[in-house]
């Protein structure tokens, strides 16, 4: 994930914030139940600001089925929009709302890591201020709930 920043003047800069995230992929993702997945969004300067935050990514294995909120420290929040899982991922819409009530669009896409699809990772990229926004994303799961 890449954003890049410039400005004008005397103090003008450009650089590229990347964020990465790696793993082991699930081989087989679990077919039935429900679990929550917690974790954190993130970019170059880390999980705090407007950017970043706490992650909450509710998967039903049964529906195959997902969708997750991320909310920031000034609240605002991302949704997650409900995705399906297809390829063992989850690509949706998702929505950043401010804290002034605007509204700015994009999408973000998830995978699975581990044995047992314990943990996720992914990207979310959001339209606004100018350019896109590119956070990472990564969340360890509780129970799967039969």
């Amino acid at each position: 994930m890449e954003r890049i920043i410039s400005g004008e003047g005397p103090n003008a800069s450009q650089f590229n914030a990347t964020v990465e995230v790696r793993g082991l992929k699930t081989d087989k993702l679990p077919t039935e139940g429900r679990a929550t997945y917690k974790g954190k969004a993130f970019d170059a300067h880390g999980d705090a600001g407007l950017n970043g935050g706490s992650l909450t990514y509710d998967v039903d294995f049964s529906n195959r089925k997902g969708s997750g909120k991320v909310e920031n420290e000034y609240g605002g929040h991302i949704n997650l929009e409900q995705g399906n899982i297809e390829n063992g991922g989850i690509s949706s819409t998702a929505h950043r709302y401010h804290k002034d009530n605007s509204i700015e669009s994009g999408s973000y896409n998830i995978e699975f890591f581990g044995p047992k699809a314990e943990e996720i990772g992914g990207k979310i990229e959001i339209n606004g201020n100018g350019g896109t926004d590119r956070l990472g994303i990564s969340g360890t799961r509780g129970e799967i709930q039969k």
